[in-house]
């Protein structure tokens, strides 16, 4: 995580107990990958939860038609979520604690 090309922004969101959330948003225009990784990338202890996309969960969805988002990547990777995550990894669970996360980092990339 610490070598990662292009970031613009890193962001430290602690929910309490342990439990906290790093958002990075990398410039791909920094770096050379393919434009199929864009969105937002949620992982725990650094292992991807699901697929990158711009919706999160139910609370906001992201155009990935904008210039942000077609610019844009964004990796949220959390500690302490782990008995949040799906036995097979590819979502989070619906909890009040992931509606949490998801809120928060929704109005963190919103200000980026």
């Amino acid at each position: 995580m610490q070598d990662l090309e292009g970031i613009v922004s890193r962001t430290e969101i602690d929910f309490g107990g342990g439990n906290t959330a790093t958002v990075i948003v990398i410039d791909s225009t920094c770096v050379n990958h393919s434009s199929v990784h864009q969105g937002i990338a949620f992982w725990v202890k650094h292992r991807l939860v699901g697929t990158p996309s711009w919706a999160v969960g139910q609370i906001h969805s992201f155009d990935g038609r904008t210039r942000f988002a077609r610019r844009y990547k964004v990796i949220v990777d959390t500690h302490g979520f782990e008995s949040e995550v799906e036995p097979d990894w590819t979502s989070f669970k619906k909890t009040e604690r992931v509606q949490e996360l998801f809120k928060k980092t929704t109005a963190r990339i919103i200000e980026v």
